[in-house]
Order: structure tokens, then C-alpha cells, then sequence
């Protein structure tokens, strides 16, 4: 029997369907890679998503964070979201730095004084904890330094009941010293080095310390510079170089009119130095005497009209002795009675009450008789012009913050008046 022959492929049918078959495999590979790829790719995308709007949420906050405090007595609610911002910031970066002292510097000036002491403790404690982290992230951030110790002095000042007033020099040595070797001073270090010269003047009359401290403010905040210039101005009075302590009252009150201050309280303040700069000069150098005490006397009228400052006690009490000096014992009369009637008003100067009182009466008697400089009364002027020197009558002074912005300099910042000298 035959048997029955299986019709046969011939070699290129046989490879035609292998090639197709492994084509077909080729696709489903291909297929399965590309797939596996675009969830791969679709992943890193959601992925890449997520993190971007993670970093934006987070730059949201943190650009919250960094708004510039206000008054909080103005805007409290400001305060409130830039303390909230810093908190939400301070939880996804708890080491960053700027956070960390935007955060405690937020904090303390929601302080209020009238918070029980475990309320006062438990914010004083967040705020160090916060100015501590930031200052060992960071031990040349010399805002860092100056703020881990101005806690400290918070605490010994205004929290203890026993106020221990640290020098200056020993206190703020970290901050002192990256100062002196910092060039490149930015806008928020403007306060700290306002405050640091304040403290140097008041607590250690560390004049010239002070003064190369404020050299460093530049001049681009014309009120803030006016201040600077004053401060300066005091200390060189301290000093008792009244030639640049004059120089830099002329150009504070030049400064003033050109910003338009002109008429405000803080204009008055000006004049009142400079006036009394002019009265000491009149005292150390008899040759200018008449044209200093001219000089003080124009002064002193712009500031005691009764319109304008009526209550400004040291100015009528000043313009009394140099109204004295000038033999002009009929006004001198007038301005110390009207210094006198201020004094027991407003409870001033009892210190020198008998002083003004002996004086009163002097240029009283030399008025009535219209008695004019003898020999005898220049001795009595010598007199009087060391007694002026002895008593600071010409050297009282007085240092605003009004122009320094930075609301946290301004919490309990009475109590470190404590710590004059």
C-alpha cells in the first residue's frame, strides 16, 4: 500500500510565517515596553507635579512669612498671618534659617504685657528656642547672633523681677564682632545697628563705638538717616565736641525739611538740640558768644509758641537761662515762670527747681532795677555758667525710635530705659 505524501512547504513559505510569527512577537514586546513605559512616564510626571506644587505652596508661605511687620496696634491682623505663615513655612523646613528668625521675631511682637507670667513664659520660651536653632544653623548670621542675645536680655530685663542690665560690650560681643567686619549691610540690619548704638550710648557711653556703628547705616531711607543723624549728634554732645554735634544737627534738620517734617513734632526736637548746642557753644567760647546765643534764642522762640509746643518744658527752661545769659532779664523773667508753671504741672525736674527758682528772682531784681552786667554780676555769670555745665541744663537730650520700623524693637522697650547710665 502507497503511502499518501503531506503536501510540503516549500523553504520561503517556511521563513515567510516565521518572520511573520516573530514580528507578531516583536509587537507584543514592543507594546508591552511601551506601555510600561508610559505608566513609568505618566508616574514621574505626576510625581514631578506634586513636588512643584508642593515647592509653590511652600514659596507662598514662606513669601507670607517674609512680609514686613507692622505695627500691630495699627494692624493686628497682619502680624497674626505672618506669625500663622511662618509656623506653616517653619513645619516643612524646621532648620531654615530666615524662617526660624521671622517666626520668633513674628512671636514676640504679638507679645502682650498683660498675659499671665506661665502665658509670657511659654511664648518667651518658643521665641529663644527659635533665635537658639537659627543661631547654631548659622553662627555667622550675625542677625542670628544679635537676636539670641537680645532674648537673653529680654528675659533679665523685662522678665525678671531682679532687672540685670549687662554691658553692651559683653552682652552683644558676638554680634559687635561680626559687625565691625561686615561691609555689605542689608536693610534689616538698619534697626539692629540703630538699637546696638542706642544701647552702647545709654548703657556703656561708648560714644565713639556707637558712632562707627551708625557710619555704617547708608543714606537711603531719608527719615531713618535723619535719626541716624541725630543719634550721632547726641553722642558727639556726650562727647562735648559741640562743633560736630552742631555740624550734624543742621544737617538732620536739613534733611527734615527736605523730606517736609517742617512744623511736626520731630522738627521741634531738632531745633531743641541744635538751640542748646548753640547755648553750650556760647558758653566755651566767649569771642561767638553774642551771635551763639542769638542763634539758640531763634531757635528756642520756634519751639515754645504757645500754638505749638506750650508744653515743651525743657525748651522754655533752656531759652530761661540763655534769655539770662544775654542780659535780657525782663524775657528771662517771663520764660521762667513759664517753665516753673509747666514744672509743677507736669511734675518735671525737681532736681532743679530751686536752681530755676534762684535765677527767677535774680534776673527779677536786675529787671527792676534795669541793672545790666557789672563787675559784680560777671562773676555771678561765671558762676552761673559752671553751674549750667554741672547740671546738664544744655546737655539733656532725648533719642526717638519713630522713624525705626521694626515693631519688634518696640515691645517693653521702656523697661530698657532701666539700663541708662
Amino acid at each position: 500500500m502507497s503511502q499518501k505524501k503531506l503536501p510540503q512547504r516549500n523553504n520561503t513559505q517556511q521563513r515567510g510565517q516565521s518572520n511573520k510569527n516573530l514580528l507578531q512577537i516583536g509587537r507584543d514586546f514592543v507594546l508591552h515596553i511601551n506601555g510600561g513605559f508610559f505608566v513609568v512616564l505618566i508616574t514621574f510626571f505626576v510625581l514631578f507635579g506634586i513636588g512643584i506644587l508642593s515647592k509653590v505652596s511652600f514659596y507662598i508661605d514662606s513669601s507670607q512669612c517674609n512680609e514686613k511687620l507692622t505695627d500691630p496696634r495699627k494692624e493686628p491682623e497682619q502680624v497674626k498671618r505672618v506669625l500663622k505663615s511662618c509656623k506653616e513655612a517653619l513645619n516643612k523646613e524646621p532648620n531654615n534659617t530666615n524662617i526660624l528668625k521671622r517666626a520668633a521675631k513674628a512671636s514676640l511682637v504679638t507679645w502682650n504685657p498683660d498675659w499671665d507670667s506661665a502665658q509670657k513664659q511659654e511664648v518667651f520660651n518658643e521665641i529663644k528656642n527659635n533665635f537658639d536653632i537659627a543661631y547654631k544653623q548659622d553662627t555667622v548670621d550675625v542677625q542670628a547672633a544679635f537676636y539670641k542675645d537680645f532674648v537673653q536680655d529680654f528675659k533679665d530685663i523685662v522678665l525678671s523681677q531682679n532687672p540685670k542690665c549687662q554691658p553692651t560690650e559683653e552682652r552683644y560681643s558676638r554680634a559687635l564682632e561680626l559687625y565691625s567686619k561686615k561691609d555689605n549691610i542689608l536693610e534689616e540690619d538698619f534697626s539692629i545697628l540703630f538699637e546696638l548704638s542706642h544701647f552702647l550710648i545709654n548703657r556703656d557711653r561708648e560714644y565713639q563705638r556707637a558712632i562707627i556703628l551708625l557710619n555704617k547705616i547708608p543714606k537711603t531711607n531719608s527719615e531713618f538717616y535723619k535719626d541716624v543723624l541725630l543719634t550721632k549728634a547726641i553722642a558727639r554732645l556726650s562727647q562735648q565736641n559741640m562743633i560736630l554735634a552742631k555740624e550734624l544737627f543742621i544737617e538732620a534738620l536739613d534733611v527734615d525739611k527736605a523730606i517736609g517734617n517742617i512744623g511736626k513734632k520731630e522738627s521741634y526736637k531738632i531745633k531743641y538740640h541744635l538751640a542748646s548746642t548753640y547755648a553750650n557753644l556760647a558758653i566755651e567760647d566767649i569771642t561767638n558768644r553774642s551771635n551763639y546765643l542769638k542763634k539758640a534764642i531763634e531757635l528756642y522762640n520756634e519751639i515754645t509758641p504757645q500754638d505749638i509746643a506750650s508744653n515743651f518744658y525743657y525748651a522754655w527752661r533752656n531759652k530761661s537761662f540763655v534769655l539770662y545769659l544775654k542780659g535780657e532779664y525782663s524775657k528771662a523773667v517771663t520764660a521762667f515762670d513759664t517753665a516753673l508753671s509747666f514744672a509743677a504741672v507736669n511734675e518735671l525736674d525737681f532736681k532743679n527747681k530751686p536752681f530755676l527758682k534762684k535765677y527767677r528772682e535774680k534776673a527779677n531784681e536786675y529787671s527792676e532795677k534795669n541793672q545790666f552786667r557789672n563787675e559784680d554780676n560777671n562773676i555771678q555769670l561765671l558762676e552761673l555758667e559752671r553751674d549750667l555745665k554741672t547740671l546738664g541744663i544744655f546737655t539733656s537730650y532725648f533719642i526717638t525710635h519713630e522713624s525705626n520700623k521694626d515693631p519688634f524693637f518696640n515691645v517693653e522697650h521702656d523697661k530698657f530705659y532701666q539700663c541708662r547710665t
